[in-house]
């Protein structure tokens, strides 16, 4: 049982740390072109939703992206 309780406590961790990471990320603004066509749609098609939103032009490098294809 110990093991068991102690395998908890360290996914528990992970989990926190994670979590920490992704909210760090977010906050920091700091976004990259997704590798896929099915990621720059989405990014292109966020920054098309709020074209205000300053995400670094990502949204509208992503739309010439796809209109590339």
């Amino acid at each position: 049982m110990s093991l068991a309780r102690e395998m908890q406590q360290k996914l528990k961790e992970l989990q926190g740390l994670t979590g920490a990471g992704i909210m760090n990320t977010e906050r920091s603004g700091i976004r990259k072109p997704a590798p896929t066509v099915e990621g720059k749609v989405d990014q292109a098609q966020r920054w098309l939703e709020n074209p205000g939103l300053d995400d670094r032009g990502l949204g509208k490098d992503c739309c010439m992206v796809i209109q590339k294809y």
